[in-house]
């Protein structure tokens, strides 16, 4: 959709689609979000690996208004590095919202490592624990 369609008179907009970043179409519609300078939230977690391969996303979401600044989501050690390379794009971009971050609890050692990384960037972690829907339950962590 259009944001003005999303919008419908308002100054700002919850936006879920956790995917804009993936098509030009979505590009456009950040770019036209900076125009209007309306503020928006993307509740879910925006895929950090596009804003660290593409230097034109970060650009773009720094101008963004946000309502409650930009989610990631650390569920491995391997996205660290990704995670570190887009934050410090963003904030060279001159982002001023915070960065939140979901980290799904896992085993005890990689969650803590996780969490760590995290704190030292300065964003702020949401820990998740990992959830078995087959079985309807929460799995412990594992030490």
């Amino acid at each position: 959709m259009e944001i003005e369609d999303v919008l419908q008179g308002r100054n700002a907009a919850v936006l879920m689609d956790n995917n804009i970043l993936a098509a030009d179409y979505g590009i456009r519609q950040l770019e036209k979000i900076c125009r209007i300078g309306c503020r928006v939230d993307f509740n879910q977690g925006l895929d950090s690996r596009l804003i660290a391969s593409n230097p034109e996303i970060p650009e773009i979401l720094g101008k963004i208004k946000w309502i409650k600044g930009i989610r990631f989501a650390c569920d491995s050690r391997q996205m660290m590095e990704t995670i570190e390379k887009s934050v410090r794009l963003l904030r060279e971009s001159r982002l001023k919202s915070p960065v939140f971050c979901y980290v799904l609890l896992t085993d005890l050692q990689s969650s803590l490592e996780r969490l760590t990384f995290l704190k030292k960037l300065d964003i702020i972690p949401f820990a998740q624990h990992y959830r078995d829907f087959t079985r309807n339950q929460i799995i412990p962590l594992k030490r």
